[in-house]
């Protein structure tokens, strides 16, 4: 009796792996906010979101994310001066063609600078977006102004 096994060799070029997705951000605002005790302060904020799609249907999909994010403002803030890096686990659902909703599961470390303090955590988030737009359905020779919502 004999066993035989054949390996077949995938090429580099057959082999498509899921690709990272990132998204960045952030604000400057001068003054933070219109209260008296914020003249003249200026807040900063950004953030950076990696994440890596492990499942995909149709109209769903599930993501491992990885997120930092710093803020700061110049009359220092406890509050407001922290960094945090999370990382978790998203499922988001195309109910629509122009609603999605998310749902996620992440744990957060975060640290105020100020204080010293570390605070870390489990966090759950829905969330939804909607969007619709009745530009790209309009007639070639419609003469209104453009109009959206979101």
């Amino acid at each position: 009796m004999w066993l035989c096994i054949y390996v077949s060799s995938v090429a580099a070029s057959d082999l498509v792996l899921p690709k990272f997705k990132t998204v960045t951000g952030g604000v400057i605002k001068f003054p933070y906010s219109l209260q008296p005790s914020d003249e003249n302060n200026v807040y900063f904020e950004t953030f950076h979101k990696i994440s890596f799609p492990v499942w995909k249907a149709r109209k769903s999909k599930i993501t491992f994310f990885l997120r930092g994010f710093f803020s700061k403002d110049s009359h220092l803030l406890t509050f407001i001066n922290r960094s945090k890096i999370s990382f978790g686990v998203s499922y988001q659902r195309k109910l629509h063609k122009t609603f999605n909703v998310s749902a996620s599961v992440k744990y957060d470390y975060d640290y105020r600078q100020l204080l010293n303090q570390k605070k870390t955590g489990v966090r759950a988030n829905v969330s939804y977006f909607y969007y619709k737009s009745w530009w790209r359905n309009m007639p070639a020779d419609h003469k209104g102004w453009f109009r959206q919502k979101s």
